[in-house]
């Protein structure tokens, strides 16, 4: 056993997301929900050990996957922690009551908790369970509205012709406008020269003039 774990009789654990804002416009950034859980164990006359601070940097999409949730649940049902402390429940689940009632039931199962320090919600204590499925489900609806919002935005952005998402390699974006990047396109005409791939203007190059259009010369990769 470890100092640190001697120095700790009631380990608990914490779990953080990565939130789909930007960080400069969220003010439950990881950092934040690293300090209030930590605060919340305090509290509640529990420390977090390093080995018990979990993790992800995913997206907030519901079906994203996210190896530091699955180890924080782990720990949970092992016993190696009783208590795992999530800032927010949206930070811990956007798939609805059904996900997260399961787990629920698993952790009564084995005597576990999980603490959300900004709802002030511990799902050990009477009626608590019901609040969270309708958070949960709220959870759930902010998610597909978050969804439906980005696909509107990059359809906008498409029908503006302008780039918006993370550049492909060869490239880079100007005002959002895709330009070939004058170091990485060498590299990607090398490497398609070298196998003999046909890039995709040369692909459409070649099926115009199979349908017997008239067609321009090829220039290079971006052209």
């Amino acid at each position: 056993m470890s100092p640190a774990s001697l120095a700790c009789p009631s380990p608990a654990g914490s779990y953080c997301r990565l939130s789909a804002l930007a960080a400069e416009y969220d003010p439950i950034s990881p950092a934040n929900q690293r300090r209030l859980n930590h605060q919340a164990a305090a509290r509640n006359g529990e420390c977090i050990l390093p080995e018990f601070e979990f993790e992800d940097f995913a997206s907030a999409r519901k079906d994203a996957e996210r190896p530091g949730f699955d180890r924080a649940v782990k720990a949970l049902l092992d016993g190696r922690i009783k208590t795992l402390y999530v800032a927010k429940l949206d930070r811990l689940s956007r798939r609805g009551t059904g996900h997260v009632g399961l787990l629920l039931d698993r952790l009564e199962q084995v005597g576990g908790r999980i603490v959300f320090g900004g709802d002030d919600l511990d799902s050990s204590e009477p009626g608590a369970r019901q609040i969270i499925a309708i958070l949960s489900e709220q959870a759930r609806a902010e998610s597909d509205a978050i969804k439906w919002r980005m696909e509107q935005w990059h359809a906008s952005n498409r029908r503006e012709g302008l780039w918006r998402k993370k550049r492909p390699y060869g490239y880079r974006a100007v005002d959002g406008k895709l330009q070939p990047d004058p170091r990485e396109a060498a590299v990607v005409e090398r490497i398609l020269n070298r196998d003999g791939i046909d890039c995709p203007n040369a692909v459409k190059h070649d099926e115009a003039k199979a349908a017997g259009r008239r067609v321009r010369p090829l220039g290079t990769l971006g052209s």
